[in-house]
């Protein structure tokens, strides 16, 4: 709320004003004999031209000592001043309208026609500002505070500010000043007139989830009602025997999670995507294989829940990537740094993009980091992966704030490259969070920069980060360029651009990679996906049932079963294929699932899929699921991780998790 104190104390300062002499001698000796009809025209000639009294300087500076206020406030205060001495003229003239007066006289005024043309031009704003610092240059003396003199201004050749000029002035400021200050306080701004930052364009949410099916034995309703995959009997329909594990490399909400954590302020529970917290996780996995894909699939009684619930989880491990055997390179990557970049937390994607680049980094690659916002500032030259680390993870790097002017950046990473002596050795990977929006100006400065750069022989790709926008100027610009566009949905998008320009080659492994789960219905009365909600039971689908995989990349699902206590010992079937990048040839691998690779217990568990469980868990409990354990979820999960591996600790994505899960049960 505004400052009710500094109010009282304004007021008592205009108390008790006297008025300018002069001013009280025209409406003395006119004001009782002034007809109605005229009364109106004769009151504005009255209060035209009245010199403004000296004393109230004084006073205006000792309200400025008062506080040191914003210049805005000594303006506001001074028209509010002036606007009380009117308000008073015009309380006396009434007063003296109603007593007898003298004889009436003409009264000797001095010539105003050049004044008042001219106040008529000129906004309210044009007139305040510069008369009161002129009138107070022209000064030739500072009478005491009190006395009731003018100054005398004659040998300034400026007009006046009269009353009529003061009194349109401060009821435009004060109105305006009052408004702004109501609406404020209405909205819990304290009061205070603060910049607000510029509004920008946000992105449209981009299609999640897959498509229910829509057959007998699913329950729609309580997916509608629930907004989560109910539970579905393999044994209802032939549709319902088998599910495609969908895949997704987004973790918006769990980045977003983990901004708000230090400060309480997570996302709405709405906005929590049990997919985005699996996928954010780094799994203690066993040694990538060779070449190709692994599939590891394990499972464990339920340790929140039923024991006759079960988890399955189910993984996909590329091959490693083997990025010792290149050249050394050096890289140069010009970073959005912008307001945009908060937008959907791309600004902790290209962080961690940019931290799994620099642990592939050999120690003979170098990298020159730009950051650019208003302008583009160099953060690392020449710096090898330990040097990108350090800045990475100290508070040392820049927070992104503020408008992004592209050709400049882009300006800045040409006359980096073109410096070194081999200028073809050099690769640019340009990465914005901007949806294409560029003037034409821009656009032709940024077509012919990225033209010289690959004249000179120098390859560079622009990477656009998220999930939906206007993306057509971009590629427009790439092909203008002769260079390379990428849109960019993730962290390990991200970083496979980034190390397919450090070592000049793809590391795609594997192309249309999908994985299928058939259970038997003797042993699995019901399962659910965990995660993958569409947003509508009619709307598109988001998650991609196949995907390109690239070494050292993984893909993970989960799900809970409802099993039968005894029986057969087979569960499920889980088949995995993909098509070989370089040859084309078609790879199938099929792996049976079975009682024996179920855990009786949580501990007993790989530590990769306690590491899915927690994340699953926690990301339910977070967005208040129909599934989360109750009551107190959150203390039973944080409960549970102290059971877990102790390699799971030494994870940077594990201790994330539990700062949010921790962040999350202080506020309930």
């Amino acid at each position: 709320m505004p400052d009710f104190e500094f109010d009282r104390w304004i007021d008592a300062q205009l108390r008790n004003v006297p008025f300018p002499p002069h001013l009280l001698s025209r409406l003395a000796e006119n004001g009782a004999a002034r007809d109605a009809a005229d009364a109106d025209t004769w009151l504005d000639d009255a209060l035209r031209d009245v010199p403004v009294p000296g004393y109230l300087e004084s006073r205006l500076r000792r309200i400025a000592r008062r506080r040191s206020v914003p210049l805005w406030r000594q303006m506001a205060l001074a028209a509010s001043l002036f606007l009380m001495v009117s308000l008073g003229a015009v309380g006396y003239l009434v007063f003296v309208t109603q007593s007898p007066g003298p004889s009436e006289r003409n009264v000797a005024r001095q010539p105003a026609e050049m004044n008042r043309d001219s106040t008529r031009r000129t906004t309210d704003a044009q007139i305040a500002a510069p008369r009161l610092e002129d009138v107070a240059k022209a000064r030739t003396a500072e009478p005491a505070e009190d006395s009731q003199t003018t100054h005398s201004v004659e040998s300034s050749k400026l007009p006046l500010p009269t009353l009529a000029d003061v009194s349109a002035i401060g009821s435009t400021l004060k109105q305006a000043i009052d408004a702004r200050l109501r609406s404020q306080a209405a909205l819990g701004a304290d009061g205070r007139l603060e910049r607000l930052p510029e509004l920008d364009a946000l992105e449209n949410s981009a299609p999640r989830g897959v498509a229910p099916p829509r057959v007998p034995g699913y329950d729609l309703l309580f997916q509608l009602k629930h907004g989560e995959h109910p539970f579905a009997s393999p044994a209802a329909h032939k549709d319902l025997l088998s599910s495609k594990v969908p895949f997704t490399f987004r973790t918006t909400s769990y980045d977003l999670a983990l901004r708000g954590a230090p400060s309480g302020r997570l996302p709405p529970a709405e906005e929590i995507r049990v997919e985005d917290f699996l996928a954010a996780q780094d799994y203690v996995l066993p040694p990538a294989p060779a070449s190709g894909l692994a599939l590891h699939a394990a499972g464990s009684a339920s340790p929140l829940g039923d024991h006759n619930v079960k988890l399955l989880q189910l993984t996909v491990q590329a091959a490693t990537s083997h990025t010792q055997a290149h050249p050394p390179a050096r890289l140069i990557a010009v970073v959005d740094m912008s307001t945009r970049m908060r937008l959907g937390a791309h600004w902790e994607t290209v962080q961690r993009g940019l931290d799994k680049l620099a642990r592939q980094m050999t120690p003979a690659d170098r990298l020159t980091l730009i950051g650019y916002a208003e302008r583009p500032r160099v953060l690392l030259q020449d710096a090898t992966g330990r040097d990108l680390q350090a800045l990475l993870s100290s508070d040392a790097l820049p927070q992104p704030v503020g408008a992004a002017n592209f050709a400049a950046a882009i300006e800045s990473a040409a006359t980096t490259a073109l410096a070194f002596k081999s200028p073809a050795a050099q690769r640019v990977v340009v990465i914005t969070a901007a949806g294409g929006d560029l003037d034409e100006a821009a656009f032709e400065q940024s077509s012919q920069t990225l033209g010289e750069m690959s004249n000179a022989k120098i390859r560079w790709e622009i990477i656009r980060v998220g999930s939906t926008g206007p993306d057509s100027r971009w590629a427009d610009l790439a092909e203008a360029g002769h260079g390379q566009f990428t849109l960019a949905d993730s962290t390990i998008e991200v970083y496979d651009a980034l190390v397919e320009q450090l070592i000049g080659r793809p590391l795609t492994t594997a192309r249309g990679v999908s994985l299928k789960l058939t259970f038997n219905p003797l042993v699995v009365t019901g399962y659910r996906l965990m995660g993958h909600e569409s947003a509508t039971l009619t709307g598109t689908a988001g998650d991609p049932l196949e995907v390109d995989l690239h070494a050292d990349q993984t893909a993970t699902g989960l799900y809970e079963l409802w099993m039968k206590p005894g029986g057969a010992d087979w569960v499920a079937t889980a088949e995995l294929t993909w098509t070989e990048p370089v040859n084309g040839q078609s790879r199938h691998v099929k792996q049976p699932i079975q009682r024996g690779q179920f855990a009786s217990s949580f501990s007993q568990a790989p530590p990769w899929l306690q590491q899915g469980i927690i994340a699953a868990k926690a990301a339910e409990a977070l967005r208040g699921s129909y599934y989360a354990p109750s009551p107190r979820p959150l203390a039973r999960i944080l409960e549970l991780a102290t059971q877990a591996d102790p390699r799971l600790t030494e994870q940077p994505a594990f201790h994330h998790l539990l700062t949010i899960v921790k962040s999350a049960e202080k506020l309930r």
